[in-house]
């Protein structure tokens, strides 16, 4: 397992954001975290990636116990986030936006690492653009690249669809695939469950704070508690 998380536990004040969540990713993985609004998610991957220190718990990255590391530190690990509302240098360019996330490495190294990333995320061609310029679409493939540029071996992405129509849904899908074979282990967050039905692996189901269920797509989305979770709320039945 590349990632193992046990017994996770966050409050703020009297409000219990994360209950005992252990779950474990394996390398090249794609694993995703599901859930209602408000279930815990995102607060999960501020945990993990250091913005958050967990009341209770521990968080093992390639063996090695990374509770409480600052944020820089695990980055530097390999484990790094992106975020749903993405936030690039409006005024730079694609390059020098990704080449901002590759700098804490030799200056060869660094170009290099910003050049695979453009291209692994799909923006070879719009390298020299602004970043005001792209699309919606574009500025999610944006925050990926800076991600990778760090020298990332496990992304965790918040949301990567939303606000993506049908054919760049698609298309995002393909691009998390191919990070996938290029050797990234890849968890996610999402709530577009017919994107979630195609790239899954293993899915998690959290609501309020809890894990409540987690296998294969089909079998999570048939489980009781998962329906109760959801009531109210479209979802996709196999």
């Amino acid at each position: 397992m590349i990632l193992e998380v046990k017994n996770l536990r966050k409050t703020f004040g009297g409000v219990v954001a994360l209950n005992n969540v252990s779950f474990s990713v394996k390398n090249q993985e794609i694993f995703v975290i599901i859930g209602p609004n408000g279930s815990g998610k995102t607060t999960l991957f501020n945990v993990i990636t250091g913005f958050y220190k967990p009341d209770e718990g521990i968080i093992y990255y390639e063996g090695r116990n990374i509770t409480g590391l600052p944020t820089w530190k695990i980055a530097r690990l390999g484990l790094v986030r992106t975020f749903q509302n993405t936030k690039p240098f409006l005024n730079l360019t694609v390059k020098q936006n990704v080449l901002i996330g590759a700098l804490a490495t030799t200056k060869e190294n660094a170009l290099k690492r910003t050049q695979e990333a453009i291209e692994l995320a799909g923006l070879k061609q719009k390298e020299h653009r602004l970043a005001k310029e792209l699309s919606i679409q574009d500025r999610k493939k944006l925050e990926v690249s800076r991600a990778l540029a760090t020298g990332a071996k496990t992304l965790l992405l918040d949301e990567p669809f939303a606000g993506l129509i049908d054919e760049e849904i698609e298309e995002f899908l393909e691009l998390i695939k191919g990070l996938k074979k290029s050797g990234k282990t890849i968890v996610l967050i999402e709530h577009v469950l017919k994107a979630v039905k195609k790239i899954s692996e293993r899915v998690m189901v959290m609501d309020n704070g809890n894990k409540i269920a987690e296998g294969s797509y089909d079998e999570v989305i048939v489980n009781n508690k998962v329906r109760e979770a959801y009531l109210g709320e479209t979802i996709i039945t196999p």
